[in-house]
């Protein structure tokens, strides 16, 4: 790596942090605001042309974003709704690749084979995007996580289905017998092999003991589950997701507290940083793409590109709706059951937001060429760079309105609302066991004023979550303690800033009180939003 490529590294990462301070200043999606403003510097004459290696973005880029949300995912959620995400993760992509097989074989006479890779291509929902925008709303959590699991589950099967179409187009034989086999095989394997390393490195991290040890092997746990799968044939990305599944359910029982509370905001950050660099470079990729399009064929490479998006879209809303509606029609005793209420079928069909890994896919299949000698690699390019930016912008216009007319806002603050509730009730539940516990203590073995100071202080807590319920229950206004409290806080911070200038205090005393005050502030802040 030259001089030039380490700078343009700390540009790309500095126009992250300038378009983020932007979005978030006017509410606008992250991931949308990252890929706008790509397209646009792409676009400046000044601005080199980038050129990414899709191996190595899909091998840094995106094991990272995968396992994060995975750990993110609730596992009693997607195991509740796991025939649903399948049904859209495996069914919904295949479905959607020979749609657009077929239509573009009808309609512009593109053989099978090509038709098959381009649809597999645009087929999978990005696993970041949709979140991004979707979690802008208050929507109920099923919703949320159907939509998530399928966009962690569907860009393997529809990385497996490239590879099946790229060897076919390669001169190779096709089965389909074969090609569920190996289907089956990775999946199974890709699952067996997360867990084994998820659970490895878990132990491992448990052995350490350090934080910063167990943040280095946390780190490397989404590349280890990633890496391997992919060199063996695989995608690696169904084996990043289930790692952090896995790791998100059994961590509480091998993570210390000083970890995750560093963990927490190291992987915030990283995430970030990835998320913003990931989708900044796809829109950076319009200057690569428009020089190597020929330019007598934009208007076919864009008419075919929307022709793809209409099919896309129109095949996604076929296959979400007939899954919701189908299976009622069919007698109980089939046990087929709707994979979801027609007005979630309605947001999951709109939010079917292409992203990184179509745009990756795209530019790692090799230079393919039909019989006339078209070139089809330009087209694909063009195509989904065009398909992805489209989605993502139509989704960010469109789904707000969809959301409040269907009335899912409504409802996902009831159920907000109700989980809340649920919240201060076992933090109430919790407070009992530890004053319970208290009372169960030897005062032979402790002393007296420490268990009566611990009593009133667990009282106090209790008393104020009490305070909180009896707020909420009857509709008063939320309690103030947590805001005079931060009041407070801040009052110390200046206490403690002035002892530090007068010398009357070190460096180190000052870094440990400051550090105290910052997890009460955190401690507060989230009281003040339970009491909401």
């Amino acid at each position: 790596m030259d001089h030039s490529e380490i700078f343009l590294v700390f540009a790309v990462i500095g126009a992250v942090a300038f378009v983020g301070a932007i979005a978030k200043r006017f509410n606008i999606s992250g991931a949308i605001a990252f890929l706008i403003a790509g397209v646009l510097a792409g676009l400046v004459p000044i601005v080199p042309v980038v050129h990414i290696e899709p191996e190595l973005v899909l091998m840094l880029l995106l094991p990272p974003l995968l396992y994060s949300a995975g750990v993110g995912m609730s596992w009693r959620g997607l195991k509740s709704n796991l025939g649903t995400v399948t049904f859209l993760a495996v069914g919904g992509v295949v479905f959607t690749a020979v749609g657009v097989a077929f239509v573009l074989n009808a309609i512009f006479g593109i053989e099978w084979a090509f038709g098959f890779l381009l649809g597999a291509i645009i087929a999978p929902p990005d696993a970041v995007a949709p979140m991004a925008i979707v979690k802008r709303f208050v929507v109920p959590n099923r919703l949320l996580t159907i939509i998530e699991g399928e966009g962690l589950v569907n860009d393997a099967t529809a990385l497996i289905l490239i590879g099946f179409a790229v060897a076919v187009l390669r001169g190779g034989d096709f089965s389909l017998v074969v090609a569920l086999g190996q289907f089956l095989l990775i999946v199974c394997g890709e699952i067996a092999w997360a867990v084994f390393v998820a659970k490895l490195l878990l132990e491992l991290r448990k052995l350490a003991g350090d934080p910063h040890v167990e943040i280095v092997l946390s780190l490397m746990t989404p590349f280890v589950a990633f890496w391997i799968p992919q060199a063996m044939g695989g995608s690696g990305v169904l084996a990043a997701v289930t790692a952090g599944v896995y790791v998100s359910w059994n961590g509480p029982r091998y993570i210390a507290a000083a970890t995750r509370l560093q963990g927490f905001f190291i992987w915030d950050l990283v995430t970030y940083v990835i998320e913003g660099v990931a989708f900044f470079l796809t829109g950076l990729q319009v200057r690569a793409i428009i020089e190597v399009a020929g330019r007598g064929l934009w208007a076919h490479y864009l008419t075919v590109a929307l022709v793809v998006g209409i099919a896309a879209v129109g095949l996604r809303f076929i296959w979400v709706f007939s899954g919701t509606f189908l299976p009622k029609l069919l007698p109980k005793r089939f046990g087929i059951r709707s994979t979801a209420h027609w007005r979630y079928a309605a947001v999951i069909s709109v939010t079917g937001v292409r992203g990184v890994v179509s745009l990756l896919a795209a530019l790692a299949i090799p230079q393919l060429y039909s019989v006339d000698g078209a070139d089809y690699k330009s087209l694909i390019l063009v195509v989904t760079l065009s398909v992805i930016v489209v989605s993502m912008v139509g989704v960010d216009a469109f789904l707000p309105p969809i959301v409040r007319g269907l009335g899912l806002s409504n409802e996902g603050v009831r159920e907000e609302v109700e989980n809340r509730t649920k919240e201060i009730a076992a933090r109430i539940r919790a407070v009992d066991g530890v004053l319970q516990n208290l009372e169960q203590l030897d005062r032979r073995q402790w002393t007296s004023e420490s268990l009566d100071e611990l009593k009133r202080k667990h009282e106090d807590r209790r008393l104020l979550y009490r305070r909180i319920q009896h707020n909420r229950e009857d509709g008063s206004a939320m309690t103030d303690y947590p805001e005079i409290q931060l009041a407070l806080i801040d009052v110390e911070r200046d206490t403690i800033a002035q002892l530090y200038a007068e010398e009357q205090l070190d460096d180190d005393a000052r870094r440990r009180i400051e550090r105290e005050l910052d997890l009460e502030d955190t401690r507060l802040r989230h009281i003040a939003k339970i009491s909401d």
